[in-house]
């Protein structure tokens, strides 16, 4: 066998080095192009159904059984959608694994009876909850997470959300 010149092991070797450094980083790239459309952490477009609002101890907290169902937010990459049961929610988004922020949310009233009373009261806290800055996201578990704004109060407001039970029974089939 016959050995070839130290220049030109030295130069298969860099070849080698630069073709798997671009392997690399084409693979990172095109695996942050198909995740720019998806939302960071389990947040994954799913409809994420408000279950509670905590706005104030002395404020009932659990969603008025008028809006059972009607209250939700969906996370998108860069967006986000929903209602208060009273208003549809469009906004766009700054989002993190950790971290929610709404930029030119827009909202649109609800077909039906106008809002009234306690779902007025609901739909006004979610709506002051979500327009109040920067908000930490709090994930519980796979199917539970909670908005709050970013304070140093013990219990700064909040909104509770989980996927229902069917809906992560589907995605486990």
């Amino acid at each position: 066998m016959t050995s070839l010149p130290r220049h030109l092991h030295l130069h298969h070797l860099g070849a080698a080095v630069i073709g798997v450094v671009l392997a690399a980083s084409t693979s990172a790239c095109s695996s942050q192009q198909s995740d720019a459309s998806s939302p960071p952490g389990n947040l994954d477009n799913r409809e994420w159904q408000v279950t509670n609002i905590y706005s104030s101890p002395s404020d009932p907290n659990g969603i008025p059984p008028t809006l059972a169902g009607k209250a939700f937010l969906v996370f998108g990459a860069n967006t986000l959608t929903g209602s208060t049961g009273c208003s549809q929610i469009q906004a766009t988004v700054q989002l993190s694994d950790t971290e929610l922020e709404l930029r030119n949310m827009e909202l649109e009233p609800a077909d039906g009876a106008p809002c009234t009373g306690r779902d007025l009261d609901f739909h006004n806290h979610m709506v002051d909850i979500l327009h109040s800055g920067p908000l930490e996201i709090l994930h519980l578990n796979a199917s539970e997470i909670v908005v709050r704004e970013k304070s140093d109060q013990p219990n700064p407001p909040a909104i509770r959300l989980l996927v229902p039970a069917q809906s992560t029974e589907n995605e486990e089939s």
